[in-house]
C-alpha cells in the first residue's frame, strides 16, 4: 500500500511507537505487504502535517493531497504502525477523510514475513486500512487525525516515519509541518531550518523528497533549561556558561514564557527570594532551589548579567510580536 506522508509525531524516547503516511498495501491471505510500484500513477503532491504538544498528550492532524496521472485506480490506503522497543506512546482517537468525507477502515496486520526482512529496530505490526479510489487524471484528498500519549520518561520524542511516502509514485513535492508547542516547560529541540511563526509555533517545509521506505525524523521534547539526554539540571542549564545570542538554536525554542523562566532561572540558582506567585510557586517546587536570604545582584556573572538583558530582550519582543 502507498503511504500519505505524515512527517512527525510525538512518542518516547527509549519506548515507544512511531507512526507514519498512509502507504500503498496489497491485502493477501487475511495481511497486508508494504508495496512499492515505480508503475503507481498515483503521485503524492502535498502534505501538510499539524502537530499539537499539550501537557498530557499530542495531536496530529495531516491533510495528504494525491493526483492520479493515468486511469482510475482502487488502492487498499493504510496508515501503519511502527512499533519500536515496548510500544508506549499509542494511538487514539483516529480518523480519517476521503475527499471532506470521513470514512471507515480496517485494522490489518502486516506480514509477518516482510517485517522480519526490514531494520531489526523497528517492526511495521499493523495498518488501519481503506480503500481509497483514485480518479483518472484528478486530485484527491485525505486526512487523518489522531492523539497520542507521551510514555513515561523524558527526552521525549517527537517521530514521524515518512519513508513510507515512497510508495507513491515519484517524488513528494511538498511536506508542510506546523509545530505548535503549548507545554509549558518543555521546548521541542529544533534546528535552525524550522522558521519561526509565532510565540509557540514554527514550521519546516520540504520539497521533492523521494525517501527510503523507512526513513524517520526524530525531534527530542527537553526541559525548557537544560538538555536531559545529556545533563541533570542545573549542570545542562548553559544561560550562566555562554553567551545567548539571538542566533543560538536554544534561543530560538522557547516561547515568551519560557524565555521568561530562563531568566528568573539564572536569579534563582543564586538563591533570589521571587515575590510574585507563579514564579516563587515553581521554583519553590524545585529540588535544586535554596533561597539564599543574602542575596545580592552583584553575585551575577558577567555573562549571566548578559543573558538577562538578551532574554528579557526577547520575551518582550516575542509579546510584542505575537502576543500583544
Amino acid at each position: 500500500m502507498k503511504k500519505e506522508f505524515s512527517f512527525i509525531l510525538i512518542v518516547l524516547s527509549f519506548i515507544s511507537s512511531i507512526y507514519a503516511n498512509d502507504a500503498w498495501f496489497n491485502l493477501t491471505g487475511g495481511s497486508l505487504m508494504p508495496t512499492v510500484d515505480d508503475n503507481i500513477s498515483v503521485q503524492m503532491e502535498s502534505e501538510t502535517i499539524n502537530i499539537i504538544m499539550y501537557e498530557e498528550f499530542y495531536e496530529i492532524l495531516v491533510d495528504f493531497n494525491f493526483y492520479n496521472h493515468s486511469k482510475t485506480v482502487s488502492l487498499n490506503v493504510g496508515f501503519p504502525f511502527l512499533m519500536k522497543y515496548d510500544g508506549e506512546g499509542k494511538i487514539y482517537d483516529f480518523k480519517c477523510w476521503t475527499n471532506d468525507k470521513e470514512t471507515d477502515y480496517s485494522d490489518y496486520q502486516i506480514d509477518i514475513e516482510w517485517r522480519r526482512e526490514q531494520d531489526k529496530n523497528y517492526k511495521l505490526e499493523n495498518a488501519f486500512v481503506r480503500k481509497i479510489e483514485f480518479p483518472q487524471k484528478d486530485y484527491t484528498r485525505t486526512r487523518i487525525y489522531y492523539k497520542c500519549s507521551y510514555g513515561k520518561y523524558i527526552p521525549y520524542l517527537v517521530s514521524y516515519l515518512y519513508g513510507t511516502g515512497a510508495s507513491w509514485n515519484g517524488k513528494i513535492k511538498k511536506i508542510t509541518v506546523n509545530l505548535e508547542n503549548n507545554l509549558t516547560y518543555f521546548r521541542p529541540d529544533i534546528n535552525n531550518e524550522w522558521k519561526r511563526k509565532g510565540d509557540n509555533k514554527w514550521q519546516l517545509v520540504k520539497k521533492n523528497i523521494k525517501p527510503n521506505y523507512l526513513d524517520t525524523i526524530n525531534i527530542q521534547v527537553q526541559p525548557f533549561d537544560y538538555d536531559a539526554s545529556v545533563y541533570e539540571f542545573p549542570h545542562g542549564f548553559d544561560f550562566n556558561k555562554k553567551i545567548m545570542w539571538p542566533n543560538n538554536v536554544r534561543y530560538n525554542q522557547l516561547t515568551s514564557n519560557q524565555t521568561q523562566l530562563s531568566r528568573n532561572t539564572i536569579y534563582a540558582l543564586h538563591g533570589y527570594h521571587f515575590q510574585k506567585g507563579d514564579l516563587r510557586n515553581y521554583f519553590e517546587s524545585q529540588y535544586w532551589y535554596k533561597m539564599d536570604p543574602n542575596y545580592k545582584q552583584n553575585k551575577l556573572s558577567l555573562i549571566e548579567n548578559i543573558n538577562v538583558k538578551i532574554l528579557l530582550y526577547k520575551e518582550k519582543k516575542l509579546k510584542k510580536k505575537y502576543i500583544n
